[in-house]
């Protein structure tokens, strides 16, 4: 490939991301003519080749947001207000820190079987309740951390 060729290529969409356009492509079991009549009348490309790096992003998007929707994709990409998550909180005598409430979150993220956010957070605080014996994720303890550790590893979450 030419410097020339190099750059007007830069443009378009990179191997990885036609890889996780494929990827979520047979995940979602698009079959051959959906997935180029999509192609062609959102984007008037034949191939994901052809995609510009935007176009794939948001073409990536839209395949994650049918993904969710239909409850066979959850995304685990970590949204930068997540990774705060908890702070505010701060450091809270003999309280479970917020990097710990965050751990416990991701593990439940793993063994869930809730598709939406709501039901999941409704979910973790049942376990929490029976597992623990409190109400509420807000409400543990540091000592409490590895025993919820352990119940969800043994779920198949490690």
């Amino acid at each position: 490939m030419t410097a020339a060729n190099a750059i007007s290529n830069s443009g378009l969409s990179t191997a990885k991301q036609r890889q996780d356009i494929g990827y979520l492509r047979k995940l979602l079991n698009l079959d051959d003519d959906l997935y180029y009549e999509m192609l062609l009348n959102i984007y008037g490309v034949s191939s994901s080749k052809k995609l510009t790096l935007s176009q794939a992003k948001e073409f990536l998007n839209k395949l994650r947001d049918i993904g969710r929707n239909m409850g066979v994709f959850k995304s685990t990409r970590i949204h930068s207000f997540q990774k705060y998550k908890y702070n505010n909180w701060g450091q809270r005598e003999n309280m479970a820190t917020p990097k710990q409430l965050r751990m416990i979150e991701a593990l439940w993220f793993k063994v869930s079987r809730q598709t939406n956010d709501t039901d999941r957070k409704n979910a973790l605080n049942s376990f929490i309740q029976r597992i623990i014996g409190v109400q509420n994720i807000r409400f543990l303890k540091k000592t409490d951390i590895n025993k919820l550790k352990k119940a969800m590893e043994n779920m198949g979450g490690k």
